[in-house]
């Protein structure tokens, strides 16, 4: 039985996430993020920065991942830098 589309994907929802290589062989995930509506973006040095952008900028706030409940596989120290 094919599965129901939950529709199609709305702009105000769309990401551009560009991932820096520049970590010098270190797990860290960093880069840019931008809201592609809105123009707005922001630099995020951890997993918990880049989706708490999507978050603040997500069309259905309720259900935006969060920080808290995004799965974490590792700890991250350094803050997002703007």
């Amino acid at each position: 039985m094919p599965r129901s589309s939950p529709g199609p994907l709305k702009p105000d929802g769309a990401f551009l996430v560009q991932l820096r290589d520049d970590t010098g062989g270190r797990r860290r995930l960093s880069g840019r993020i931008e809201h592609v509506v809105s123009g707005e973006s922001e630099h995020f040095g951890s997993l918990t920065a880049l989706l708490d952008f999507i978050a603040r900028h997500a069309p259905h706030k309720a259900e935006a991942p969060s920080a808290e409940s995004a799965p974490s596989r590792r700890k991250t120290t350094k803050s997002a830098t703007r």
